[in-house]
């Protein structure tokens, strides 16, 4: 009997079991806004706590709709009903961000739901390695910049740009790695780099990093920017300089070279470069007037575009002497700090010389070495074709189609008068 009622009560608790039907979601406010939090219950209960976040499991409650302030804690209130229990946080505090967790009770039965809140952290912005003011990329070293954000909640996102405007015709993709560092009360430090080759268009521009924090909903809470102009010192041979050919004795010779510079060199530092049994004559590119040595002439540099310029020489008369001297173009491109780039272009010249694809050289003694053995091999061939043709009874080895009729030799063995006689005597052995 005593089971029986024990059974019975359990299946009308059960029945009229406490549940969480509904909570608020998970929100993001800023420090010092106000926030709402609920949790909403299936029946009416007796009363209802709020745990705040952290380790000291400060409690908040019982509420109830005669019981509306938090003794505990005074920044919450109750506004909910029998069924809700919903409370307003006024000017979250740092402190507060974190899981709440809803406590209702009914009848000795307690339920519990988790509802996360976050309070809003603007970060700190700023460049890594201590970098600051204006920096230098050098042509050929590409820079790495890392951009810092730290205490940071939530963790935002990072824009990389040229100039004020974050705009997409003027960010940079980039898709490296944000490195985040997150804290158990989910502040963080996180980062991202962005590796800039250095080019002559980025000279006097500025670089930004902008980190955007948002809330739930997209919309923008924190926007950072840190920033740093840039300065390039450039210089590289261009792409489409002229390839030189080989040349012909008695015509006036003319060796050009494209290359891009930043700033512009001066054009002392622009000297053309022959050099032959240890001796070295050197031609320096003058401003306005062209300057000839022994048979070279050397020009002013001309400007082809804002950051391109080519040099030119020519050699007048040229001769097969010519082919034995080395040919440079040297290059000195320095900065007022005392940074200097070179660059030496160096040029092969042949004269009367034959030039095959690639440029390199065909000599006479190379061009009868492929006629031998263009000619061996097509003996060879030949060779091959006939022993082949014989085997297999082809071409002229082929069979006529009258059968082969082996002639008797014996007859022609007998001695001619035997063959012959008619009263030649039968030989006796």
């Amino acid at each position: 009997m005593l089971s029986t009622v024990l059974f019975s009560l359990v299946l009308v608790s059960a029945s009229h079991s406490l549940e969480v039907v509904r909570t608020s979601l998970p929100s993001i406010v800023e420090a010092g806004e106000d926030a709402r939090l609920f949790c909403e219950a299936d029946e009416e209960f007796d009363s209802c706590y709020w745990y705040l976040p952290g380790e000291e499991g400060v409690r908040c409650g019982p509420l109830t709709q005669t019981q509306s302030m938090c003794r505990s804690v005074n920044n919450i209130h109750f506004n909910g009903t029998s069924t809700n229990c919903q409370i307003l946080i006024k000017q979250l505090k740092n402190e507060q961000s974190g899981d709440w967790v809803c406590s209702l009770n009914k009848d000795g039965v307690t339920v519990n739901s988790t509802v996360q809140l976050t309070g809003a952290m603007q970060a700190t912005l700023d460049w890594g390695e201590g970098i600051f003011g204006t920096i230098t990329l050098t042509a050929g070293n590409p820079k790495t910049f890392d951009c810092q954000a730290r205490h940071t909640r939530p963790v935002g996102i990072f824009l990389w740009h040229l100039g004020q405007d974050d705009s997409h015709e003027n960010r940079f993709v980039n898709e490296n790695e944000i490195i985040e560092s997150v804290g158990d009360n989910k502040i963080a430090n996180v980062s991202q780099i962005l590796i800039l080759d250095p080019k002559p268009e980025l000279n006097e521009q500025r670089l930004f990093c902008t980190y955007i924090q948002e809330d739930e909903t997209g919309r923008e809470l924190f926007r950072e920017t840190t920033s740093i102009e840039l300065r390039v010192h450039y210089l590289s041979s261009a792409r489409d300089t002229t390839v030189v050919e080989a040349a012909n004795s008695g015509e006036n010779f003319n060796i050009s070279v494209k290359f891009s510079a930043l700033p512009r060199p001066q054009d002392s530092d622009v000297v053309w470069q022959i050099e032959q049994g240890g001796e070295m004559l050197e031609i320096g590119v003058e401003e306005e007037n062209f300057k000839q040595e022994q048979n070279y002439i050397v020009y002013p540099l001309q400007q082809e575009s804002q950051y391109e310029y080519s040099a030119m020489m020519t050699i007048l008369n040229i001769s097969a002497e010519e082919s034995e001297k080395q040919h440079y173009l040297k290059i000195s491109n320095q900065l007022n700090s005392g940074e200097t780039l070179e660059l030496v272009q160096h040029f092969d010249i042949q004269v009367d010389r034959i030039q095959i694809a690639g440029g390199d050289e065909t000599p006479l003694t190379t061009i009868i070495v492929i006629i031998v053995l263009m000619v061996i091999i097509t003996v060879i061939i030949v060779i091959m074709a006939t022993v082949y043709a014989k085997k297999t009874d082809r071409w002229c080895y082929h069979n006529s189609s009258r059968p082969y009729v082996n002639p008797d030799m014996r007859a022609q063995k007998e001695p001619l008068q035997v063959q012959h006689h008619p009263y030649a005597r039968p030989s006796t052995k």
